[in-house]
């Protein structure tokens, strides 16, 4: 953020300053407050800012590479620590694939509506709607037409045939 951003910040909390709630002293405001009273370490020695620094450096290690621990994490491990690792996350894509395609009928509906048919129509229902939709809209129909017409007859139609396609396939028409 820019420092505009901060100025415009810092304007508005000095007009409102008078509207806050103080239970005491602002601690960002008072300069003889230190970072140790805030909280921030300061007053740590060398050595137990390194200590605090190590332990820092191996929970970010052990977060990002839960196997790296002094022992190897099973993936119920991992999954109870809240961590995921790269398996984990394709794991669900890649049984979705492998299961059987599941008939959607949400998506049967919309297929069905590219055809003008209500859902639950016959197979020949949907063969007869193909053929004729392919007839109006058949991209040899439209030759001499502008181009803007040819564009528009051309994405029906492959619409239409892929609609068709998918519905063969998720009703093994």
């Amino acid at each position: 953020m820019g420092l505009r951003y901060w100025k415009r910040m810092r304007a508005q909390v000095d007009r409102h300053a008078d509207a806050l709630p103080v239970d005491g002293p602002n601690p960002w405001r008072d300069p003889e407050h230190t970072l140790s009273q805030l909280g921030g370490g300061a007053d740590l020695t060398d050595d137990a800012r390194a200590e605090r620094y190590s332990e820092w450096a191996e929970r970010m290690r052990q977060r990002r590479c839960p196997g790296t621990a002094a022992e190897p994490a099973t993936d119920a491990a991992a999954s109870t620590a809240g961590y995921w690792s790269s398996e984990a996350l394709f794991a669900d894509s890649r049984r979705l694939e492998q299961e059987e395609p599941r008939e959607n009928p949400w998506r049967v509906r919309q297929l069905l509506a590219v055809f003008d048919l209500a859902e639950g129509a016959t197979p020949a229902e949907v063969g007869s709607a193909y053929r004729r939709l392919a007839k109006q809209h058949h991209p040899d129909r439209y030759i001499s037409a502008d181009p803007d017409t040819q564009a528009f007859h051309a994405e029906h139609m492959r619409r239409i045939i892929d609609a068709y396609h998918e519905l063969r396939q998720l009703q093994n028409v």
